[in-house]
């Protein structure tokens, strides 16, 4: 065949990448310019592109163009904006058309205690801590001292900054406090406030 037809529509899904953008992802899915100025200004309106993290997955329908050198038209494109706000721009009669859904999330911290065992990053893995607080952890005992004083039949507390969306999607954040007991006394409590740690 000298040409061979092309398919109606065409669906793509993809995550943008590390150093990546969102006008970038969708360039590079064959979005055409005018299109991408379009989404642009409709995604705009609730939030910065930038804010859009490296990781976020977006489904996009293409459809039939007029010819090989054209750009498809935009059909349709759906991503999780933020863990709160999912969006969906669909092409109707007067050009795209945006669906927003508001997103309820939790944002109540974490709290994770346990008895060191083997060691204290072994013991707080295995009580379910995440392994950037169990480092920020070590950090602050390090640093008040405490770090080679603590040993088997203390006890660990810390408290984990995190949001969960009613979706099910969780988001961990920074250590908020970072406490030490022995025989049941504080040996520390150190609490992050503004960026800062305080006893």
């Amino acid at each position: 065949l000298a040409d061979s037809p092309e398919a109606p529509t065409e669906e793509l899904s993809g995550a943008i990448g590390q150093g990546d953008g969102f006008l970038r992802f969708l360039e590079r899915a064959g979005v055409g310019g005018q299109d991408r100025t379009a989404v642009a200004k409709i995604v705009g309106r609730y939030m910065d592109l930038a804010e859009i993290e490296p990781g976020t997955r977006i489904d996009l329908v293409l459809g039939a163009r007029g010819n090989r050198n054209s750009a498809r038209p935009l059909e349709s494109v759906s991503f999780r904006a933020r863990l709160d706000l999912a969006l969906k721009l669909t092409r109707g009669a007067d050009g795209l058309v945006v669906e927003a859904q508001t997103i309820a999330v939790d944002s109540t911290p974490l709290r994770i205690t346990g008895t060191i065992d083997h060691g204290i990053y072994n013991s707080a893995r295995a009580a379910g801590a995440p392994i950037e607080a169990i480092e920020a952890y070590l950090e602050i005992l390090d640093s008040q001292g405490k770090l080679d004083g603590a040993g088997p039949g203390d006890e660990f507390d810390m408290i984990v900054a995190m949001e969960r969306a009613e979706t099910g999607e969780t988001r961990i954040g920074s250590l908020l406090y970072a406490g030490l007991k022995r025989g049941g006394k504080h040996k520390m409590q150190m609490l992050q406030w503004k960026g800062r740690w305080f006893e």
